[in-house]
């Protein structure tokens, strides 16, 4: 058979060549990974360091791991971070494989007490109106994930006194009802005034509760004239003064 036709069986379709017959570093990587689609193979063993052009990927856990075979005590042991240069305080941390991702719930540790799990918020053109006892200017329902979970409320608007000896405005935050679960209480305005003065409040109020409960919870804020001496107190609400009330679930 011709020197042709033996070179042509060799490089043909499906021909195997034996390792003995490749010379040392006679392979080259583009021409181990010529198309770029990259290939897969089992087991690797370096002697040397190994240089990634893009992510190394860790094994399921996200972790990558040591496979010390000539020392058993290491197998299996994490990559620490070893600041040898003094000047990091994450020195001792773990280093983990994980894909890029917008998703802060990838990095936020489940159960962790004071993550912000949700917020409700509500805004409200309504004016009590004046008044001389405890009455609504809002309320806000939110229903807890977890009974550990606390409630952070917020609550302000724009108010008005009308004096008699004093001008002083009361709003609380109250849990279910008027007559309900004290969550926080605002006072303000003039210890002495003159009679029918009309003085101008914003009361802010806030407060944490903890509703142990995973059932909807209603917080109700509320307005009222803060002294006796005081003639009549209001929120007044409309497109200029929106009465704004947030509550914000936190992890227990």
């Amino acid at each position: 058979m011709s020197n042709a036709r033996n070179l042509a069986n060799l490089l043909g379709t499906g021909t195997t060549i034996a390792t003995a017959k490749i010379a040392d570093d006679a392979i080259t990587a583009a021409k181990i990974d010529d198309d770029g689609a990259g290939f897969t193979f089992g087991d690797i063993t370096t002697t040397n360091s190994i240089t990634a052009g893009t992510d190394v990927v860790g094994n399921s856990l996200s972790r990558i791991l040591l496979n010390a075979s000539a020392a058993s005590t290491d197998v299996g042991d994490e990559f620490l971070l070893n600041a040898t240069d003094g000047s990091a305080s994450n020195d001792g941390g773990k280093i983990l494989s994980e894909d890029g991702t917008d998703d802060g719930s990838s990095v936020v540790a489940s159960g962790r007490a004071g993550q912000i799990l949700q917020v409700v918020e509500i805004s409200t053109e309504a004016n009590t109106g004046n008044v001389t006892a405890l009455t609504e200017a809002a309320r806000i329902t939110i229903t807890p994930s977890s009974v550990s979970s606390k409630i952070f409320i917020v609550a302000h608007g724009a108010g008005q006194v009308t004096c008699g000896s004093s001008g002083i405005m009361s709003t609380k935050i109250l849990r279910d009802a008027l007559d309900g679960y004290i969550v926080g209480v605002f006072y303000s305005g003039l210890g002495s005034a003159t009679n029918g003065h009309t003085h101008y409040i914003t009361p802010h109020n806030s407060g944490v509760d903890k509703p142990n409960t995973t059932d909807p919870v209603t917080y109700i804020w509320a307005v009222n004239k803060g002294s006796g001496g005081t003639t009549n107190a209001r929120v007044m609400g409309g497109i200029s003064f929106p009465i704004r009330m947030s509550a914000m679930e936190i992890s227990g």
